[in-house]
């Protein structure tokens, strides 16, 4: 119940750090994917630091047997290159594994671990 609860949670964390014009989804088990846009304006790091203050908020705010920590994979395809979708997931799963490997060595920031492809 307490992994079920967890999923939920993670959802509800995502959905209020995105967009509502972003798409989430669950791929399985506790792993997410979030396509999103960026303006020429945005700076790229911007969803990925709102997620980790989210994160945070989230877990000094509720009262959980566990605290919600997220590995994230972040890639910029550029607007002239070409990709298909199953290319970009195994582009932004590479990132993320990456990012796993950061915070097993003390890289626990998400805006402190370079894993943007």
């Amino acid at each position: 119940a307490a992994g079920d609860q967890a999923i939920i949670d993670a959802a509800t964390v995502l959905r209020t750090t995105f967009r509502q014009s972003d798409i989430l989804a669950r791929l399985g088990g506790d792993e997410f994917v979030v396509l999103t846009t960026s303006t020429d304006n945005e700076d790229e790091k911007a969803p990925s630091s709102r997620l980790e203050a989210n994160i945070d908020a989230f877990n000094n705010g509720q009262s959980r047997p566990y605290k919600l920590s997220i590995s994230l994979g972040v890639l910029r395809k550029p607007s002239n290159q070409a990709a298909t979708l199953d290319n970009l997931l195994v582009r932004a799963d590479r990132q993320m594994y990456l990012h796993k490997q950061h915070k097993k060595e003390g890289c626990v920031p998400i805006s402190c671990c370079k894993f943007y492809d």
